[in-house]
């Protein structure tokens, strides 16, 4: 099967996205890769690089609003009735989304919807959210990552119900059968550096428990310089938060992995791999009470969740994660790990999606 897959290159889900088509399928996939950062070594490896193409500006801001990917569309229409795919997937429904529905010619049209390009980036304004709408209307199958997601295109945008696969993509094995190291840190936050994250409040809580060990990881963004300026001024006032630049994907799971719990506040969001990871590896997440969440999250059955908007709440919240029994927080662990292997493997979702997708190519044949 030939795909093209409109997606960031240098990003990890991107990867994973790929990792999870190649093992279920035998397929060509090229991409459409518009961001200036480099496409991960992980990228190239699994479609060769003769199959990346390359259409960045010269620059993107991360908090949106990229309308020179527009300029773009012509030539990559061009390329795409060159490479004759038989589908098309975008990852990010208000960027690559609206390219991957605008050039897709005669081939099947595959959305998956992650979090502010449904929750956010429609609310900007009546331009973004037609652009939204119509994106959604010329797809055949639309993957969400949550089911809150996939309820807010349907009742907000108009998705046919019909059209609608809602699960995560999932997680590699090797991220599953991750052996438990050491623990180095109480909590360790690795959210990106954006107002959705939430970074001060969490820096702000966490400032009450100076004798617990923080790793906190990220860096400034581009589009969220000030944010990042405050936050960095708040790390380097307390010396029992340890702060990590940004660190590659297996690093990461290393980090997290020797942390007892993981802190994700994010007021808005779809599935966070993040929370799923820390889940797999054994790490208890503690995280915004949000619809998401609670998909993933019960409240003293396998994590916490945190009332963003009260205080005191939060206080009682992180009490009671650290002084929780260790025999409850090794049955908090236990459950955890069966509840991603059931729901979250990338091989048997993602087969879930290769079935659909061997569906519609049946039906228009």
């Amino acid at each position: 099967m030939k795909i093209a897959l409109f997606a960031d290159g240098s990003s990890v889900h991107t990867e994973k996205w790929i990792a999870g088509l190649k093992l279920n399928l035998d397929c060509e996939i090229d991409l459409i890769h518009l961001n200036p950062q480099p496409v991960r070594a992980g990228v190239l490896q699994a479609i060769g690089e003769s199959h990346v193409h390359d259409f960045a500006p010269k620059s993107i801001h991360e908090s949106g609003g990229n309308y020179q990917y527009l300029l773009q569309a012509p030539a990559i229409r061009r390329r795409i009735r060159a490479l004759k795919p038989e589908m098309v997937h975008t990852i990010y429904l208000t960027s690559y989304g609206f390219l991957g529905a605008l050039c897709k010619g005669r081939a099947k049209l595959v959305h998956l919807i992650i979090g502010s390009d449904i929750l956010v980036t429609p609310k900007r304004g009546f331009p973004f959210k037609n652009m939204a709408r119509w994106s959604l209307a010329r797809a055949d199958l639309v993957m969400s990552v949550s089911r809150n997601l996939a309820n807010a295109a349907v009742h907000d945008l108009g998705l046919p119900e019909c059209k609608v696969l809602a699960q995560h993509y999932g997680l590699e094995s090797w991220v599953l059968d991750y052996p438990r190291p050491a623990q180095e840190y109480t909590f360790v936050s690795n959210r990106a550096w954006m107002d959705n994250s939430n970074l001060p409040l969490i820096i702000e809580s966490l400032s009450e428990c100076p004798s617990e060990d923080v790793a906190v990881v990220g860096a400034p963004t581009r589009g969220n310089e000030v944010l990042g300026e405050r936050i960095q001024r708040m790390l380097n006032a307390q010396p029992h938060l340890k702060h990590f630049p940004s660190l590659a994907h297996e690093k990461n799971i290393a980090l997290v992995a020797a942390s007892k719990f993981l802190i994700s506040w994010t007021f808005t969001d779809g599935t966070p791999s993040s929370v799923m990871e820390a889940m797999a590896v054994g790490t208890i997440p503690i995280v915004s009470d949000t619809a998401p969440n609670r998909e993933w999250v019960q409240d003293g059955v396998n994590g916490f969740l945190i009332p963003l908007a009260d205080t005191a709440g939060i206080r009682r919240q992180l009490n009671r994660a650290i002084t929780m029994p260790d025999a409850e927080a090794a049955r908090m662990i236990a459950y955890n790990k069966n509840v991603v292997r059931e729901r979250a493997t990338l091989k048997t979702n993602m087969g879930r999606l290769v079935a659909r997708m061997k569906i519609l190519l049946q039906a228009g044949a």
